[in-house]
């Protein structure tokens, strides 16, 4: 039982106006396909696929859905059927920053200091630094590219009806020289072994929002953690709903070793299952681990092997957990997989 209304000539003022006479404000920000998306360009290599691209609309069919929806009464803003057609061939690539364009964090400040009930909602499909803004504001929301219904489940989730239960599939970090250097326009660039959690591990930089991280309308404790070494490795555990909401979180198991002659990151993940919790309930979760996921390359023999010694497992809800349960494991001897 709302008013929706558009107001496609809104200004920074106004908006601010709005937001100060509002409950509350939600400010969604990010990106489209003419900042970060699917690349082709004009390489000899890769023209052929320009015919895949959407050209103008056909002229026909163009009058013919415009006479559909005259005649079943879907109505819709003009500033909401309106496409732009501005595009080219090239548009989309790499962003040329991890940061939100500069009329998004303007607009971010602005709504922030008139109203304290500011929720950010960021439309990207990666990581999004957010250090300049985030301490103005209580709730950010990565909504990645939800689509037609995405309208639908953003309300679902701000209102309640829905319980968030979505975990980063990478870290978020405080600064972009917390990662590996970029170089957008670079015609050749070597990438090591680190990058992401893997690489603010190494270099002991707390990142904004480690990989895996996420949050809910409830909360959850981990108990009883076992392990159980055959053909794999299965890590059990308790997980229990100590909130007042059903939900669901990811239970995710983490390894590394203190002592290897490799080197390794302090963490990585192999393996993490999704659970659903009633309120106030316990339930019992066992995730199975190939040993493939110990494993390093051999570069001298093309095989890959798993190290022999103490290996440090956690099981957690996100990278670096604080609350997460430690396991040990033990391989007696080297393992051999397979030949690459």
């Amino acid at each position: 039982n709302c008013e929706i209304v558009y107001n496609s000539q809104a200004t920074l003022e106004s908006q601010v106006q709005q937001a100060k006479q509002s409950d509350l404000a939600i400010v969604v920000v990010g990106y489209t396909r003419e900042e970060e998306g699917e690349f082709i360009g004009d390489s000899p290599d890769t023209v052929s696929m320009a015919a895949q691209i959407p050209r103008q609309d056909d002229p026909e069919l163009a009058r013919e859905y415009k006479n559909y929806m005259i005649e079943n009464h879907h109505y819709a803003p003009d500033e909401l059927r309106i496409k732009s057609r501005n595009g080219t061939f090239s548009i989309g690539g790499d962003r040329e920053s991890l940061r939100l364009l500069d009329a998004d964090v303007q607009l971010i400040h602005a709504v922030a200091k008139v109203q304290p009930r500011t929720i950010v909602v960021i439309v990207a499909g990666s990581a999004v630094v957010m250090s300049e803004w985030i301490n103005e504001v209580p709730a950010v929301l990565m909504g990645w590219y939800s689509g037609s219904n995405g309208g639908r489940a953003l309300a679902n989730i701000l209102s309640g009806a829905v319980n968030p239960s979505g975990h980063l599939p990478f870290v978020i970090p405080n600064d972009e020289s917390q990662l590996p250097f970029f170089d957008r326009d670079a015609k050749k660039i070597t990438y090591d072994y680190w990058h992401g959690q893997w690489k603010l591990d190494r270099d002991g930089n707390k990142p904004m929002f480690p990989f895996g991280f996420g949050c809910s309308y409830t909360n959850f404790t981990f108990s009883n953690p076992e392990i159980e070494v055959s053909e794999t490795v299965k890590f059990r555990c308790a997980v229990r709903n100590v909130g007042s909401r059903d939900g669901a979180t990811v239970v995710q198991i983490y390894t590394g070793r203190n002592d290897s002659a490799i080197e390794r990151p302090k963490r990585r993940l192999i393996a993490f299952k999704r659970v659903e919790v009633r309120a106030g309930e316990t339930v019992q979760i066992e995730c199975t681990a190939l040993f493939q996921n110990f494993a390093t390359r051999d570069i001298e023999n093309h095989s890959w092997f798993v190290e022999q010694g103490l290996w440090n497992c956690e099981i957690g809800q996100f990278s670096g957990d604080p609350e997460s349960l430690p396991v040990a494991l033990t391989i007696n001897q080297r393992i051999e997989l397979y030949r690459s």
